[in-house]
Order: structure tokens, then sequence, then C-alpha cells
């Protein structure tokens, strides 16, 4: 009986949780407790009559057991030791601060809720700061170093057209837009003709002293670059009228796995005439969070007699009925490219998330 309650309990948990998993951190400590409770509640035996009896005890804690479930998700560790009106100042000017550079927080009331820390976690990851997703006066100051930097930046605004829709956003830090010379159309010739029929190029960018190098001849390969794309399958390129987290529920529940092998032949297609060889693509889903659908990519690359490793990281996602992909590319095969490229990526799909 103490077994069939428990799992009447954790049904009701899991179901109260499950709106609210909006974050990856959140989703792996959901999906731990799913392959917990399948385990212990996938299948045993017991009496007749005993299930309607646990049912009828467990029922009217209903309300106290969803109560409890979303209690679970909301407490912030960092503020047990500071009093609830300080809390209360802190959490606004972290939401306020939040909301300046672009993560949403929900509404601005100094209340410490599970948005909240979904923007905080975002921040986090762009920022290259440990993921811990708590409200602390150096995460404040932090909020506001990355403000200021951004205003000294001051970064440009780049527009760009897709199926009649105008999406505008800007280059993340230290990145310019590919395209002006000679060189670099050709780049940008090659780059589309190695997408394929399902992709179409809307946007690429280069670091900007890699760019600057490149267009005066004084560098033949680039090492850190982005892309944005627009998605047909097939070739057929439209608009899809739902929302976006139905949109990302369905590319996660699919489980998409791109063929490494037929990334590696389309790309090899396209640099046939260039003298350049891949090898061993390896492309593998991440996860996904309210924003998009991540999965990272890794190949070899030989130009002549010179090897070296290409690192990627893609956000898939739904921007005004759109379907995009966001790629960001290191070619140094440092082993920390990944690490590198997750605030750049993060920073793009912020800027595209909250301009359009």
């Amino acid at each position: 009986m103490a077994e069939i309650r428990w799992c009447l309990r954790e049904d009701i948990r899991l179901e109260a949780i499950r709106p609210e998993v909006n974050s990856l951190a959140i989703q792996t400590k959901f999906n731990l407790s799913v392959e917990d409770y399948n385990r212990r509640c996938g299948s045993f035996q017991y009496r007749r009559g005993a299930l309607s009896a646990a049912k009828r005890d467990v029922e009217p804690l209903r309300s106290a057991i969803v109560a409890e479930a979303l209690r679970e998700l909301s407490p912030s560790p960092g503020l047990t030791a500071q009093p609830a009106a300080q809390r209360s100042q802190l959490t606004l000017a972290i939401q306020n601060a939040l909301s300046e550079l672009g993560y949403n927080p929900g509404v601005a009331d100094g209340i410490y809720g599970q948005r909240t820390r979904s923007a905080i976690e975002a921040f986090q990851r762009s920022y290259g700061i440990s993921v811990d997703g708590r409200e602390t006066p150096d995460l404040l100051r932090q909020l506001e170093q990355a403000i200021n930097q951004r205003a000294r930046s001051g970064a440009s605004k780049e527009t760009i057209q897709a199926l009649g829709q105008r999406l505008v956003f800007s280059n993340p830090n230290g990145y310019c837009t590919l395209g002006g010379t000679p060189r670099e159309e050709e780049l940008l010739s090659l780059t589309k003709r190695s997408l394929g029929k399902d992709v179409r190029l809307l946007h690429a960018a280069v670091q900007c002293t890699e760019l600057d190098e490149y267009k005066n001849g004084r560098r033949d390969t680039l090492d850190h670059w982005l892309q944005i794309q627009l998605l047909g399958p097939g070739g057929d390129f439209q608009r899809f009228e739902v929302g976006r987290e139905a949109f990302l529920a369905g590319i996660s529940s699919a489980n998409p796995r791109i063929s490494p092998q037929e990334l590696n032949k389309r790309l090899q297609a396209a640099f046939d005439t260039y003298r350049v060889e891949l090898s061993q693509p390896e492309v593998n889903p991440i996860g996904r969070d309210g924003n998009a659908f991540y999965f990272s990519m890794r190949m070899n690359m030989s130009v002549e007699d010179t090897t070296r490793t290409i690192t990627g990281l893609s956000g898939m996602t739904l921007l005004n009925s759109l379907p995009i992909a966001i790629n960001v590319y290191e070619g140094t095969g440092s082993t920390r490219s990944r690490e590198n490229l997750q605030p750049v990526l993060q920073e793009l799909l912020t800027s595209l998330l909250t301009q359009n």
C-alpha cells in the first residue's frame, strides 16, 4: 500500500512539474524523476481493491502535493541568509538587468520565480559563468558589467529577409558580417552551395579581425564564423503557424539525428573543386530549453597537407513562425572549442529572440 501511495503521489507531482520544464537543468532533473518513477511504478502486483483504497487516501492531498511540487522549482539557495526586503530589491534589480540584456525574466516584480531562474541560467551560459540560477550580489555585478560592455561596443543592427519576414538582430561581440569584396562573395557562394536543398543561408559573419585579414589576402582560412539558416525539409520553405514551445517539443520528441554520412557527402560535394577533404563527421543532439533545440557538430577538414578539426554548435528554433538554425563554428581544434562557442551562440540567439 505504501508503494502504491508513493506512485500515485509521484504521478501527481510529475504532472504538476511537466509544464514548468523550460530549461535544460530542470529538464535533466525531471527526466531523472521520470526514470525513477518508471522503475518503481512500471510493474508490480497488488491485491484486489488496494489501488482504489490508495487513491482514496491520496486524492484529498492533491492540492498540497501540487503546491509542494511547484515550490521545489522556485527556491533560490543564494537568498536564504538575506532579509525579505533585501531579497525583493536584489531580485528586482536583477530582473531589470536581465530584461535590458534581452533575457526574459517575466514581469519585474521582485519575486524570484521559475522564469527569473531560467533567465539567470541563460545569462550565465552566455557569458561562461558557472550555471546555478542563483540571484546574488555577485550576479548583479556581472549583469551590470555586461550592460556596460554592450554599451561600449555599440553593436550595430543587422537586417535580413526570409519569406517576406524582416528580422532584426545584432552580431555577437567581435563578429562582422561577411560580404562586400570579391573574396568574401566567393566564400559566400561556396557556403550557400554546401548547405544543400533543405537549408537557405540568411546571414554569415566572421570574427572581425579574421575577416579583415581574409578579405585583404593575409589569411586563407577562418577559425571563427557563424551562420543563420532558414530550414525547409525537402526544399519546402514555409512558415509554421504554431507556438515555439510546440515546435521545440515536436523536434525534441522526434529526437532528430542528422546522418554524419549524409552531412559528409553533402559538404564534400560542395568542396570537391577546392581540394578540400572532410572526414569523421559527428552530429549529436544536446537537448532543449524554452528557446531552442541544440546539437553539436565535429569533423576533420584537410586542405592539401594540412588537417584541422572543425567544432560547431547549433540551435534550432521558431522565430516569428520561421524555422531557423543558428550555427557557430570554431576551427582551431581546441579542446575548449565547444565551451568557447556557447556564449557566442547564446548571444546571437538572444538577440534574434528579443529584437523580433
